[in-house]
């Protein structure tokens, strides 16, 4: 390649790089001045409605400006028809943009939200072939500094009627508690006493069963089954009723018992009585004769009537 051929090829590429970067010197605003530029229009006046705004209100911005070469389209754009795609969480968010002329000049009007408070920027950008400018924003604070409270955290206060509520509640509970305290201590010793009336009345019933079959089964029955079934019957009654483990005592372990565990007087030397002539006929060979069995059915059911009468006075 000629060194002429190389220095024109050097020569084009350097034009080309100067004409194609020559526009992004105007991108951007000077508002000291109050004459802003960007790219092809020439700010002369920015207007909000309203002038003062909070963070959250939609504001309009007037932007009045001069084309710096040529006529741009007109347009008016909005977020779903044809402006740019900002993002989800764009601040501020663009709602509305349009360009249309005025006179000699053209009016670019925008609609937005500020979400932040503070000083903002609207970026400027490409639309219909137009480079739209930007501008700067002030988003007033709703809380002034003045009325801003700096304490540390507070205590937190309970909504009116809440004492009266949570003590009132304490105070059922702590009768209710009472209350089921007080049923207990009168409940459990009447259900003591009614379990102690079902028990003998479970126990004597048993005794006037089987006093009641022996009697029936007397001339039938022989005198040692006869024995052995009368003294069973007389120790259940005894063990429920008087004795505890009274089925395991013998007639002289019973004698030597003190009178006063039994309810009166002569219980428990009828009980011996009744025992030991039934057992003797049972393990020994002297005979029991039909009016003793009788006899011993008589007795015995004396004995429990007599019981029964005495303690129910105790209960």
């Amino acid at each position: 390649m000629s060194r002429g051929l190389w220095r024109e090829k050097r020569f084009f590429i350097l034009a080309f790089l100067i004409l194609g970067l020559s526009p992004m010197r105007d991108i951007g605003f000077s508002f000291g001045a109050k004459r802003l530029y960007a790219g092809e229009f020439l700010v002369e006046k920015l207007v909000f409605a309203p002038a003062l705004f909070y963070a959250g209100e939609e504001v309009e911005a007037l932007v009045v400006a001069s084309g710096t070469g040529g006529d741009p389209e007109s347009f008016d754009l909005t977020a779903k028809s044809g402006l740019p795609e900002r993002g989800s969480f764009a601040n501020p968010e663009i709602k509305r943009v349009s360009l249309k002329k005025a006179g000699d000049s053209w009016e670019i009007r925008y609609r937005f939200v500020p979400w932040t408070p503070g000083p903002g920027k609207l970026r400027g950008f490409s639309a219909k072939g137009s480079l739209i400018p930007g501008f700067d924003y002030s988003v007033e604070a709703a809380v002034k500094p003045g009325e801003r409270d700096l304490e540390g955290p507070k205590p937190q206060r309970d909504p009116p009627g809440t004492a009266l509520y949570l003590y009132g509640f304490a105070g059922f509970a702590l009768l209710f508690a009472l209350g089921i305290v007080a049923a207990a201590g009168w409940l459990l010793p009447a259900a003591r006493a009614l379990m102690a009336r079902r028990r003998a009345a479970e126990a004597y019933t048993a005794l006037e069963k089987s006093l009641d079959y022996l009697e029936g089964e007397v001339e039938s029955v022989e005198p040692k089954a006869f024995c052995a079934v009368f003294s069973h019957a007389l120790r259940l009654y005894l063990s429920a009723r008087l004795i505890d483990r009274a089925e395991a005592l013998t007639p002289a372990e019973l004698a030597v018992l003190a009178e006063d565990r039994f309810p009166v007087p002569g219980l428990r030397d009828e009980a011996v009585s009744l025992l030991r002539a039934s057992d003797t006929a049972r393990f020994s060979s002297e005979g029991f004769a039909l009016e003793r069995m009788r006899d011993s059915v008589r007795r015995a059911r004396e004995f429990g009537s007599r019981a029964e009468e005495a303690l129910d006075a105790f209960l």
